[in-house]
């Protein structure tokens, strides 16, 4: 990765979170443009803010700082290793085989982007899941 991977790593959180720069700064009082600064490189958060931020988005700090892929996200699951009883669904076997083809046929680099994208739903989900606690 390059120089910039806290400012890669907090947009990509935010995105997967869905928020504007607006909505992601708010839990910390920080305005649209610091954010902007961050996820651009312009600028970097104190190293307080950054634990705060890890916690707060319950990734761990050596993620955030590109010092480990291991991000911790809690809510992600993938159903299949999480069911107890391992139990597929018609309907999930139904969409598994519209897809099984054109999955074999990605590239690695896209079955990883695929799989990513997979995880920017699930916790996507539980953000809003969460949000109306």
């Amino acid at each position: 990765m390059d120089d910039n991977i806290l400012g890669q790593r907090l947009k990509l959180l935010r995105v997967r979170a869905g928020l504007t720069q607006t909505e992601f700064g708010q839990p910390f009082n920080l305005a649209k443009s610091t954010i902007s600064q961050y996820e651009s490189g312009k600028s970097r958060p104190d190293d307080e803010l950054k634990k705060k931020i890890a916690d707060y988005y319950k990734v761990s700090l050596d993620w955030l700082m590109g010092r480990t892929e291991d991000k911790n996200f809690p809510p992600i699951q993938h159903s299949f290793e999480k069911r107890a009883d391992y139990q597929i669904r018609r309907d999930e076997i139904e969409f598994l085989k519209e897809f099984s083809q054109d999955i074999q046929e990605l590239s690695e680099k896209s079955k990883e982007d695929l799989k990513r994208y997979i995880e920017l739903l699930q916790i996507r989900d539980w953000y809003y899941k969460n949000k109306q606690k």
